[in-house]
């Protein structure tokens, strides 16, 4: 769908200029009750922006697991580019995926991907990266939950049916179905060595 008007090009580019690209955003202050919207001549660079629009976010005070991890550059200033380059490492390379490193030798590749450690790690839900997603996936269900929004389309019983149709048979399996009967209730986690995470209830997972 085409949301390019040409009025608001015409009236960006002014008098006796040719029609040009613009973007638009909406910026909604929720504490305040009020918004704008802003126009301009240029495009967006939406990694850039919408990092920092959620580096500004201020969800502590909502009970909320800050999913983004405050990055300072060697001057004090704020790093918003730090998640932006991570997606792009983990996108374009392999350096997210150690196991997979194709440029060994087949006998180097298979003593290096049948490390013990890979095997002992099949079967942990939390690990030292995707902690932050499920802790922070745990804190918006119960945020919903506090503001008693009852009519989303987020039952547990379609998240243990995705859960046990597409995992094998596994420890991971079964925490994580427990955790979903549950409804998520991870709040805390924490670990000893930065490899065996448990929660609150000193569950191991």
């Amino acid at each position: 769908m085409n949301y390019f008007i040409s009025d608001i090009s015409n009236r960006l580019a002014g008098t006796g200029n040719p029609k040009s690209f613009y973007s638009m955003r909406i910026e909604v202050d929720f504490e305040n009750g009020c918004g704008k919207i802003i126009f301009d001549k240029k495009g967006i660079k939406s990694h850039k922006v919408v990092w920092k629009d959620y580096s500004e976010l201020q969800v502590e005070n909502l009970g909320l697991y800050c999913l983004l991890p405050k990055v300072t550059k060697g001057n004090g200033e704020l790093d918003i580019n730090y998640l932006s380059d991570e997606r792009n490492r983990e996108n374009y390379s392999f350096d997210g995926y150690m196991q997979l490193d194709f440029n060994l030798s087949l006998r180097i590749f298979q003593q290096y991907f049948e490390r013990d450690q890979l095997k002992r790690e099949a079967n942990i839900i939390f690990d030292f990266e995707s902690s932050d997603v499920l802790q922070a996936f745990s804190s918006q269900l119960n945020l919903f939950k506090k503001f008693k929004i009852n009519n989303m389309p987020i039952e547990k019983e379609k998240f243990a049916y995705m859960i046990d149709y597409c995992l094998p048979e596994s420890e991971a399996k079964q925490s994580l179905l427990m955790l979903c009967n549950e409804g998520f209730p991870t709040l805390d986690l924490f670990s000893d060595d930065g490899l065996e995470i448990y929660d609150e209830f000193e569950r191991y997972l």
